[in-house]
């Protein structure tokens, strides 16, 4: 559950002292359950960015500690849990190259082990005795939540709205990288106008975030990914990429049975992939992604503090350059 080598030189030594003692914290709550705890600790080693709670401690401008670690590992607890439901859903069988906590001991205890660190993300947060801190993270699990029912009830469907694909990424995605820098600077104890200025970063900064996601599954290397190419295909998932490329298709039944079909021979998901990439669909994804990086970066002018101004730039940026 740690940051990899390319965030981590992105951080200050600040937050990443802050960060070790996150970890700390996660692996002292995780090991709390004696039913759940193989499934705890292996969410815990499965490895991954920890964009979040770096957020809620950088924004947090690395003060009053004693809010600060327990509210950051609280979104990473979120995170966490909803990865783990959707693997469920899913019923995925790894997750970053590792198999998932549903395929190692099944529906039941998948659903147990998510279940207990989602209520864990709130008792950690409940610690800050703020219940401000509280309703941001309550507001954006019930936003978490609309997202997924949405992608579920828009699954195998390519007759959607472009701006349903936005909403669905702000409600999943932007939502907790939202929560995760307003808890941040409300930790802080910072002025509204810094405090609504972080939460714009954190918002466009998750929308970034989740259409460059969109754009690795046709690009990215599976191995430095830790899931399948055109997984999203598989998953009868409309993102922007293939928004983009069946505007430019003038036959597009290719595609769109690609999307619909629920039983897709490997190279079915071939044909399709190659399909996008003869578009400029990547090329426009890539270009709104760093858009959603631009407006995340010029909301940072009304902080005063010019190193984490400085800092919050470099892991906008970190975004753009994963995996490209």
């Amino acid at each position: 559950m740690s940051l990899n080598t390319s965030a981590k030189s992105t951080l200050s030594k600040n937050t990443k002292k802050l960060m070790v003692k996150v970890d700390d914290e996660l692996k002292n709550i995780l090991s709390n359950s004696k039913t759940v705890k193989q499934g705890c600790l292996d969410t815990l080693s499965s490895g991954g960015k920890k964009v979040r709670p770096a957020l809620t401690i950088i924004c947090g401008h690395h003060q009053n500690e004693q809010q600060l670690i327990p509210a950051a590992a609280s979104l990473e607890l979120l995170h966490s849990a909803s990865l783990i439901h959707d693997d469920v859903l899913d019923y995925s069988k790894t997750r970053r190259g590792k198999p998932t906590v549903y395929a190692k001991y099944g529906y039941d205890y998948a659903l147990k082990t998510g279940d207990f660190i989602f209520s864990s993300a709130f008792l950690t947060l409940s610690r800050c005795n703020n219940p401000k801190l509280n309703r941001i993270l309550a507001a954006s699990a019930f936003k978490l939540s609309l997202g997924e029912i949405l992608q579920r009830n828009t699954a195998y469907n390519a007759r959607q709205n472009i701006d349903l694909y936005y909403k669905k990424i702000a409600f999943k995605t932007a939502s907790l990288f939202r929560a995760a820098c307003l808890i941040g600077a409300y930790c802080a104890d910072l002025g509204e106008a810094e405090v609504e200025a972080l939460g714009d970063y954190g918002h466009n900064l998750g929308l970034a975030f989740q259409v460059f996601d969109d754009i690795l599954d046709f690009i990215g290397d599976e191995r430095t990914m830790g899931k399948a190419v055109a997984s999203d295909i598989r998953d009868g998932m409309m993102t922007l990429p293939i928004f983009l490329a069946l505007d430019e298709l003038s036959e597009k039944s290719v595609l769109v049975n690609a999307v619909q079909n629920r039983d897709n021979s490997d190279e079915e998901i071939l044909e399709a992939v190659v399909l996008v990439k003869q578009t400029k669909a990547i090329k426009k994804s890539r270009s709104q992604a760093k858009d959603y990086i631009g407006k995340a970066i010029a909301s940072l002018n009304i902080l005063k503090t010019g190193n984490i101004k400085d800092e919050l730039t470099r892991l906008a940026n970190l975004v753009i350059e994963r995996n490209m």
